[in-house]
């Protein structure tokens, strides 16, 4: 039997909606396809790197301030003395000033990004360009943390200030962006002030230096831990 005519066209329609039907499907994957692609390019967007400029001798606070010097008085020197420069965000005051220990504070922080001090301007003197992805910290309190060491775990003294009133936001913008160590004690959480003093040559004379220092808790904190410690020994005399 000879195909007719109908049969070629109903024919004809079969492939023609199949080819129809594949189309559409190309199309809606294209469509899909560009949909992530122009995703990724706007997360990328909202993911670019923000540059903070941390610095410790300046005249923000009551004071004109100084280098930062180990617990001995001794400046962190540049190409020196290993040191390392963080900012980051903690959970909270309480939990920087209750630490025994760097390991044991550094469970309770989350960094944004961290250098080896490359000061350059002199010893003692911080002026560091960090830069990171603040959005998964964003709204967050910034800190930020000195250690005696190439990185925060190897550290046996530290340096935290809390920068009071900054927030890691998706692009803060100067001043917002300048962090300042300056002389209000309260926003040093572990750490000193005043220990010892420099004259860098301001034309003022000796100003007052920043110092680390061995994490220890506050005395309140150590005499509940003492009397925890008199608790248990009296229960198993007992």
């Amino acid at each position: 039997m000879f195909p007719t005519l109908g049969m070629w066209s109903n024919t004809n329609d079969f492939y023609m909606k199949k080819e129809t039907k594949a189309l559409y499907i190309n199309t809606k994957r294209m469509k899909i396809k560009l949909a992530v692609a122009l995703a990724t390019v706007i997360g990328a967007a909202n993911l670019q790197a923000i540059q903070y400029t941390l610095q410790n001798v300046n005249s923000a606070g009551s004071d004109i301030t100084g280098g930062i010097t180990d617990n001995t008085g001794a400046f962190l020197i540049d190409g020196d003395v290993d040191t390392v420069v963080s900012i980051g965000t903690f959970t909270n005051d309480g939990d920087v000033t209750s630490a025994t220990s760097v390991g044991e504070l550094l469970t309770f922080y989350t960094e944004l990004n961290n250098d080896t001090f490359s000061g350059g301007f002199g010893d003692g003197i911080v002026q560091q360009n960090l830069a990171g992805v603040s959005a998964p910290l964003e709204g967050q309190q910034i800190y930020s943390m000195i250690g005696n060491a190439a990185n925060l775990g190897a550290s046996t003294q530290v340096f935290v200030y809390k920068h009071s009133g900054f927030t890691f936001t998706a692009d803060p913008g100067p001043p917002a962006n300048d962090l300042l160590i300056i002389s209000d004690q309260e926003d040093i959480l572990i750490g000193g002030f005043n220990n010892s003093q420099h004259d860098f040559n301001f034309g003022g004379g000796d100003v007052a230096n920043f110092n680390l220092t061995v994490v220890v808790p506050e005395p309140s904190t150590t005499v509940i831990l003492g009397i925890g410690g008199i608790v248990m020994l009296l229960r198993r005399r007992r």
